[in-house]
């Protein structure tokens, strides 16, 4: 009996999640912003489910959480204690004030997850969720638990210790919570937006429209996207549609978990790094001219791949604009055919795009193309 305990436990543990998922599934019913989700949508996320438990229970049992236990030792951590709570509203600060600090750790993670380029690789999968539900609270790639380790964990371990509160129980609210604000539910808390989250505040950050990118971060408290810049209120009724603006999605298990790794080793990373120590490279300075006037959503998706920032004045004003588009690699037109560019640099205001271009390489059109239309084109090009 004893070696099909583990067993019986990972089942039961799987079971509680489902019989939680139903519970909220349920509840959307209720009141749902899309009514109609594909049901193969909600499918994936439930055997998702099960491989991200299967995978996070091996990783604890490689000993992950130990390193907390080494870096506290190591440091001579943690540095503050928080206070055995003696009755029932001390007890209720020091949650609040555990949940603010957690809030606090994860609002950075998650924008850095959205602002580098290597860690969107990761979290894109999570955002590639076009039905989103209650099952998408664990739609995250298997890499995140690593991930959290090092910018949450560790770091909350070494500073504070909270090991007199019942984390198990903070914990439990804590997962209940990020269910809530995935949830398929036209549920609007107004001004109280601004004090906690809810699946309104959560779609906006979900949502692949231009004035909804990289806004709220927090999974619990507004107040450090107040704090740091990057709240927005939603407004009555405003319930977007959510996904990636580039309408990749990915239902296939191999496939997702893959994912971060193909990009890594892909032309923006690894691949980047093979022709910079194998080709000899030229530089060539570009004026780039705008001529798209959505074009801050393609540019946030160039963020989001190469890592590049951009400050670009629109100039032009031709093409329309599709939500649902391929984005393809940076290829610029109009530059000199057969030259492969891989951008290196952007400067900001003056619109000067430093790239490398190597020879020889294969014959790509040098297009920036979205939905099959040009988003730009190089203009008054330099040869340093």
């Amino acid at each position: 009996m004893g070696s099909i305990a583990p067993l019986l436990n990972f089942f039961k543990y799987i079971l509680t999640g489902f019989i939680m998922y139903g519970c909220f599934i349920v509840v959307e019913r209720i009141r749902p912003v899309e009514e109609h989700q594909p049901l193969k949508d909600i499918w994936f996320n439930l055997r998702w489910y099960v491989l991200y438990s299967v995978i996070a229970i091996g990783l604890q049992t490689l000993g992950m959480s130990k390193i907390i236990e080494f870096a506290q030792n190591k440091l001579n951590a943690p540095f503050i204690s928080i206070p055995t709570p003696s009755n029932w509203w001390q007890y209720a600060l020091a949650a609040l004030f555990y949940f603010l600090v957690v809030d606090f750790f994860y609002y950075w993670f998650h924008r850095w997850q959205h602002k580098r380029a290597f860690l969107w690789e990761q979290h894109k999968f999570h955002h590639s969720e076009r039905s989103l539900n209650v099952t998408s609270s664990r739609r995250v790639h298997w890499l995140e638990d690593p991930f959290i380790l090092f910018f949450l964990a560790i770091p909350m371990g070494v500073l504070f210790n909270f090991n007199t509160l019942a984390l198990g129980i903070l914990d439990f609210i804590e997962i209940l919570w990020l269910q809530f604000i995935h949830m398929n539910l036209r549920l609007e808390l107004g001004w109280f937006s601004r004090v906690v989250t809810g699946p309104q505040y959560h779609r906006i950050h979900h949502s692949f429209k231009d004035e909804h990118i990289d806004k709220n971060f927090s999974a619990f408290f507004p107040i450090w996207d107040i704090i740091f810049g990057t709240y927005y209120h939603p407004h009555k009724n405003e319930f977007p549609p959510t996904g990636l603006h580039t309408g990749e999605t990915y239902s296939n298990l191999w496939t997702a978990s893959v994912l971060p790794f193909k990009e890594w080793t892909g032309k923006p990373y690894l691949g980047t790094w093979l022709r910079k120590n194998k080709v000899v490279k030229k530089k060539l300075k570009m004026k780039l001219v705008i001529t798209r006037e959505e074009s801050s959503v393609a540019f946030e998706e160039l963020h989001y791949r190469y890592g590049i920032t951009f400050d670009v004045t629109v100039l032009e004003t031709r093409l329309n604009w599709s939500n649902n588009l391929a984005l393809g690699f940076i290829n610029w037109t109009q530059v000199k055919k057969g030259l492969q560019i891989q951008f290196d640099s952007f400067q900001p205001r003056t619109n000067l795009a430093i790239a490398s271009y190597l020879m020889p390489a294969d014959p790509l059109q040098f297009n920036f193309y979205l939905s099959g239309s040009c988003l730009g084109r190089i203009q008054d090009n330099t040869l340093n």
